[in-house]
């Protein structure tokens, strides 16, 4: 067998029937065919940044070609291990922090502080291992949301694309500032307490690392912030971003189908909601369960702030970032109601218009729309509750009532 033939035993994309002649993809060509990576790439790199590596490009397969050459295991070895790299850094990072907070619970005197930001930094944690572990749903469903765009080749998502970016690349730099700020010029008494433990410490002192010691509390502390901040923008951004392409693709179904004059018009539009229909149950499987640890990390921010404005008679420059993420967390958790929101809206309205378009005679059409309608979920937050838009009101509402009952526990009228 020749060299030729050979190599288009390996080339799955090979689409003549000769053996010699071989035509293998170039790789950009390999990124036309998913046009909806070019709105996630900064989303995608971010989480690789934190963690969670996901595919920018369809992934190739190990033995596609031949190997021949040492050389090139040998590198493709070393570019693996630094992808890996920043998950196990961030692990190291993660698991430095909660020994940190533990301690600080035990020592500290505020130990209803250090339990707050145990909590918080719990809730990250595991908030990063559900997104890690539906890694693959994410680029499983720009692939499906791909496969409905292309019906729909005028449609421009440059708007749609700079928005997302410019709000991730604001909050994410704001909210690293403020973790730098936080962590370096702090004059709080956790902060102090901490430093004079480095000092007086037998065994920094015998070492002589009485500074390098809360330096590196410090530093650890600040990553810790920077990756949950990073984290939390992230996943609020890509959830609100999948929505609003369903809402558009939704749009544009909903106008295929009130312009439609006769029943075989509605084959396609049926056909693209199925699709859509998929893809909504991908997002209610894989991350109903982040979103509601999203409500919650940024419900306990938001309540943070308000307890800061209202019950505490001094603001220190401590309490800037604070009062920061709290108002950060509220404009993350108004994208992610009010954007699934309309996505439950639209959907069900496309269901109720294709089965009032959809004639009693048309029993395979019907069959099918009864079919995707009862597989079809709407997302909620971890199931519990549908996601609408009276939920905005009902946490505010939550956040206010609860609150003032909170922070007045233990005072004196």
């Amino acid at each position: 067998m020749n060299r030729s033939a050979i190599k288009s035993i390996y080339n799955p994309h090979q689409k003549k029937e000769t053996l010699g002649e071989t035509n293998f993809p170039k790789r950009r060509n390999e990124r036309i065919e998913y046009p909806l990576v070019k709105v996630f790439r900064l989303v995608f790199i971010l989480f690789c940044i934190v963690g969670i590596e996901l595919p920018i490009s369809p992934k190739r397969r190990k033995n596609r070609f031949p190997r021949t050459h040492g050389r090139n295991v040998r590198v493709h070895r070393i570019l693996s291990c630094c992808r890996k790299c920043p998950k196990y850094f961030v692990l190291i990072i993660f698991f430095v922090i909660v020994t940190e907070m533990v301690w600080d619970i035990i020592n500290l005197e505020d130990k209803r502080t250090a339990a707050t930001y145990i909590l918080l930094v719990v809730l990250t944690l595991i908030l990063l291992i559900s997104i890690h572990k539906s890694r693959r749903a994410m680029f499983r469903m720009t692939q499906m949301l791909s496969k409905v765009f292309k019906s729909f080749p005028s449609y421009n998502l440059n708007l749609v694309r700079y928005l997302s970016h410019a709000l991730l690349v604001f909050s994410v730099t704001v909210s690293v500032y403020l973790a730098i700020v936080f962590n370096f010029h702090s004059t709080s008494l956790t902060h102090t307490q901490k430093r004079k433990f480095c000092e007086n410490n037998e065994v920094t002192v015998f070492l002589n690392l009485q500074s390098y010691c809360f330096v590196t509390f410090q530093t650890v502390g600040c990553l810790i912030h920077a990756v949950g901040s990073i984290l939390f923008s992230l996943f609020s951004v890509f959830y609100s971003l999948v929505c609003i392409l369903i809402q558009i693709l939704l749009s544009h179904l909903l106008n295929e189908i009130n312009k439609a004059n006769s029943t075989e018009e509605l084959h396609k539009p049926l056909f693209l909601f199925a699709i859509v229909s998929k893809v909504m149950n991908c997002v209610e499987d894989s991350f109903s369960s982040s979103v509601f640890l999203e409500t919650v990390m940024s419900m306990v921010g938001i309540f943070r702030a308000g307890y800061i404005l209202a019950f505490l008679s001094s603001i220190r420059l401590d309490y800037l970032p604070q009062l920061f993420f709290g108002i950060v967390g509220f404009v993350h958790q108004l994208l992610i109601i009010i954007s699934a929101s309309i996505a439950n809206e639209k959907a069900a309205l496309t269901i109720k218009s294709l089965s009032c378009r959809i004639p009693e005679s048309e029993t395979d059409l019907r069959f099918k729309l009864r079919r995707i309608s009862g597989e079809h979920k709407s997302l909620s937050v971890w199931k519990i509750y549908v996601l609408d838009r009276s939920l905005v009101v009902t946490s505010v509402g939550t956040l206010l009532t609860y609150g003032m009952l909170i922070g007045t526990i233990g005072k004196v009228s």
